[in-house]
This record gives C-alpha cells, structure tokens and sequence, in this order.
C-alpha cells in the first residue's frame, strides 16, 4: 500500500507458545506435581531498511521490543548493518522510529517470537536494464501499428511495414522463459489480430512469433454477489502486465452477473475481479488461469475475504478499534494485516505509523517512553487519514510465512502481483477512518 499509511492488526497468541521447566529445577524431589509450563524469552533480530526502497540499511534507528503484555523490555538502535536484537516472549512486538524533520514515521511487527530475524522496510523493484531481446513476425495486411507485449508489460510498440522489434527487459521481470503478444490494430486502433508465443527462452537472444488470429471470446460469471455497488472484471494476458480488456457492471441490485470482453488466446492469463463496497471500501480477487480458457467462475462469497470496517483511534488509549464483516465471504484469515495511521501536529509537522500483524483484531500501540513517545498521536493532531488493508495469497501459509519479511511479501506478491507467481491473491480494503 502507497502512501503514509499506519497498518494496524493483533492476534499475539497467533506464533504460538513455547514452553520449558524453570531454571531453577523441580519444586521438590518427591515426585510430586511438575512445576507449570512458562514462556521462554529469547533473542529477535531486526534489520531496519532505508525509508527510501533502495535497499540500504538505516543506521541509528531507535528499536523498541515490547513484550506480550505491553512491557517494553529494550530499546537498541540499528547497528551499522541496520540490525538491533533483544531478548522477548513469544507473540510479543517491536516498533521502529524514524525522525524525519520535526516528525516521526514509526512501524510494528506484531506477534513475533525469539529466533525471529525481522525485517522492517521495503526494497523498491530493480528495474535496471537487463537486457534486449529481437521480437521478429509476418505482416498482417490491414495492420497500422503493433504493439508489443511481454514480462514487463507494454514493450514498444512498431509502425505499418515493420517487422521486428529489439524490447528491453528488466531485472525486475526478467525470467528465464517468458511469453510475448503482439496485437495488430488498424487505423481505427481497432484490433484485427494477435500473435502469442509462450516459453520463448530469453537467452536465446530472438524468437519468430506465429501467425496472427482472431480474438477470442471470454465471459465471466459472478454469483453469491453481496454488499457490492459496482464489479469490474479485467481478463490480462500474457500475465498481470500484459493486453486486457474491462467492463464494469452495477450489482447494487444483484446477486449474480456475466461480465464478456474480447481478448487474445495465450499461454497463460489472469482475471482481476474489483468489488466497490456498499460504504467505500473494496475487495481485489486477482486469479491465474489458461491463456485459452473462454469462460471464468468466480463464487464470490467463497472466495472474498471479510469486508473491513473504518477503523477508529480512542488516543488516550492508544487504542485502534478493528472490526470486520464476513457475512457473504469467506470469513478466511488473511495472511497479513496491516492498518495505516496518518496525521498532523500544529499544522504542519507529519506523522505515520504503520503496524502489521494476523488478524482483523483491535490493537493498542505501544506505550512508548523518552523521546520515542513523540511518535505517539496525541489530543489536538489532525488525522490525515488510516485505513486497514487485508492480504491474501496462496502462496503464503500464513502469517508466520511473512511475518520477518513484511515488505517482500507485498512488494513481491501482493502490491506487485502482476509479476507474482500466485495463482490467487485476495486484498480487501476498509473504509477510511478516523
């Protein structure tokens, strides 16, 4: 998610608990009652990235780690490798502060355990150039112009009469095989062709496409539709970057629809479902199938995550309410939560926090101390904005698969899953708050 959003979320019991006998042996020697079970404590490193996605660690950075019960245990500072380590209880959390100007950008990982190694920050995709690639096909009589698609999306496009194109690729979509379309347009910019080729392998340097056919019909169909005031499909090919084509239907009055767009047949596809909420807020189903396949199935209610409600600050609690509604959806778990906080001080002066964590669940912020508390929203700031985002893919086993890499996992699958390679990604959005 873009911007100076606070992403919020608890489930501090989700690690799990591990357990071990006291230290100080046996309550006596007489075989008698075992002495009860206590959490371990145990190290959590985490590595603090630069605010600006290029990768460098931050140095200096302040790092409260914060026990299951609120207690703040240590504060460290990034090292020269970014990282600070202290010791905690399972399910517990750590904060970074960031002072930028006068103000400060805080972020939380919430329900981590000892043995952790977390990072915090994001790294941009690389897209320096990783080299060029001669795309060669056969005139279409009729054609105007060709454009060209392939892992970067749009790739250049080639006027009337021209028959070959050098694209560049990116390191950031740079596989080892890859599928190219061209559409032919007419002076219209009507489409009368496409050209699709699929496992083209990039080291081979250039590739002759096929012949150019038709376009293919392609419908999909919608049920179980609820809460919802408009849908949009889009049907995307080769992949998430590539052609597409839309149409947005009003459901507001609906249960079920059919939604048809005129697309080319290729190796692979994706169909992304958009459901503008009844109150402001919205649901994304990105899913993966054959480039060939007419006709898609969405069961909504199967596959929705829970709509998320407008989150609210109680600031002398340092309490954020969290409530979601699962009626009409899966009422799945996501993998990861997080909820943004944006404000202002005296008018001028920026603030963000941005906390992930398991679960749809109310959170309560740190009791930050020192200097540190500064980061704290206070009586008098001007919210600027917050809202709760849940993620889903199928490729993540949970929360405990992003937990230590929160900023991979969107970058890599969720905010850029164009590129990504989960067959089904699910995000709702909430209402903004206050």
């Amino acid at each position: 998610m873009k911007g100076s959003w606070l992403f919020v979320v608890l489930a501090l019991g989700a690690c799990g608990e591990v357990l071990e006998t006291p230290l100080d042996g046996p309550a006596d020697d007489g075989g008698g009652d075992a002495p009860p079970d206590v959490a371990v404590r145990g190290p959590v490193t985490v590595t603090v990235l630069d605010r600006t996605g290029s990768g460098a660690v931050a140095i200096g950075v302040p790092v409260a780690f914060v026990d299951p019960d609120g207690t703040i245990v240590a504060v460290e500072a990034t090292d020269g490798q970014g990282k600070a380590t202290a010791e905690i209880l399972p399910g517990g959390s750590a904060t970074a502060v960031v002072t930028i100007g006068n103000g400060k950008n805080a972020t939380t990982i919430l329900a981590i355990a000892p043995g952790d190694d977390v990072v915090i920050g994001r790294t941009n995709p690389d897209q320096g150039t990783a080299g060029t690639f001669v795309v060669n096909w056969t005139q279409l009589g009729g054609a105007n112009e060709y454009v060209i698609f392939g892992p970067c999306g749009f790739q250049g496009s080639a006027a009337a009469g021209v028959t070959t194109r050098t694209i560049t690729l990116r390191n950031d979509c740079n596989p080892a095989t890859m599928e190219l379309l061209i559409q032919a347009r007419n002076t219209s910019n009507a489409t009368i062709g496409f050209s699709s080729k699929a496992n083209i392998a990039v080291a081979a340097g250039s590739t002759t496409m096929g012949p150019f056919n038709n376009s293919l019909g392609f419908t999909g169909s919608f049920t179980n539709i609820s809460r919802t005031t408009n849908l949009t499909m889009t049907r995307r090919a080769p992949d998430g970057l590539g052609f597409s084509d839309s149409i947005t239907k009003d459901v507001s009055a609906l249960t079920e629809t059919t939604a048809s767009a005129t697309v080319p047949s290729t190796g692979s596809a994706r169909v992304d479902t958009t459901l503008s909420g009844t109150q402001n807020d919205s649901q994304e189903i990105h899913q993966r199938l054959a480039g060939n396949a007419s006709t898609y199935g969405l069961d909504v209610a199967a596959v929705a995550l829970p709509w998320i409600n407008a989150p609210s600050l109680d600031v002398a609690t340092r309490t954020i309410t969290i409530t979601a509604d699962a009626t009409g959806t899966s009422g799945d778990v996501p993998d990861l939560v997080q909820t943004s906080l944006s404000w202002r001080r005296g008018g001028a002066t920026s603030y963000s926090w941005v906390i992930f964590g398991p679960s749809l669940e109310s959170i309560t912020l740190p009791a930050l101390t020192g200097d540190l508390a500064d980061a704290l929203p206070t009586v008098g700031d001007a919210a600027t904005g917050n809202r709760v985002v849940a993620y889903d893919a199928d490729t993540f086993a949970g929360y405990a698969a992003v937990r230590e890499a929160t900023g991979a996992a969107i970058v890599g699958t969720f905010d850029d899953s164009p590129r990504g390679t989960a067959g089904l990604v699910r995000i709702s959005t909430s209402v903004p708050g206050n």
